[in-house]
């Protein structure tokens, strides 16, 4: 199968995917830490997320200039991924039942998380867009593929920066004061 729906076929199968193995990362982070090594740890995850983005943009932008097909090899590396998940990763966790429902224990308020759940939204339709607009953008402006897997890569570094910031910022102004 090629051609246009191929390509979006395998770009929703992808999104698909990746939004499983985001959430799912998200969540065993706060099964296996709590508090302050929470936080730690989610920005972490956030540095490592995008560090991987810098390697894998810059990466594919070499790849893409001996051919177009070739940055789809390094979705082959996932199975590697998979090998370490399971080996790595316990398969049980001792977990609080308010934690596995979402249920906050009796006489605790759980603020209304609707608004940052919108921004969140929006925040990543606007990167995402950016993301598939910027390498046609280019390629009109003249720009190689290399250079765009580049300026990518360099979005992706500054996401890192701001990641490796982000402890500090909630110490400094607040958990709730961060989100909005």
């Amino acid at each position: 199968c090629y051609g246009l729906p191929a390509v979006i076929i395998d770009r929703l199968i992808l999104g698909g995917a990746t939004a499983v193995v985001m959430s799912s990362g998200t969540a065993l982070l706060a099964l296996f830490y709590h508090g302050q090594a929470r936080l730690s740890m989610i920005a972490r995850q956030g540095m490592a997320i995008e560090f991987g983005g810098v390697i894998f943009l810059f990466i594919s932008g070499l790849l893409a200039v001996q051919n177009w097909r070739w940055p789809f090899f390094l979705y082959l590396l996932s199975w590697i991924m998979l090998a370490m998940v399971r080996s790595l990763i316990p398969v049980t966790v001792e977990v609080a039942s308010s934690e596995l429902t979402g249920k906050s224990a009796p006489g605790s308020a759980t603020p209304s998380l609707c608004g940052v759940l919108f921004a969140a939204l929006m925040s990543m339709i606007c990167f995402f867009t950016a993301v598939i607009v910027i390498p046609k953008q280019f390629y009109q402006a003249g720009i190689g593929s290399s250079d765009t897997g580049y300026f990518l890569s360099m979005v992706s570094l500054v996401a890192v920066a701001a990641a490796a910031m982000m402890p500090a910022v909630v110490k400094k102004i607040s958990e709730p004061a961060t989100l909005w």
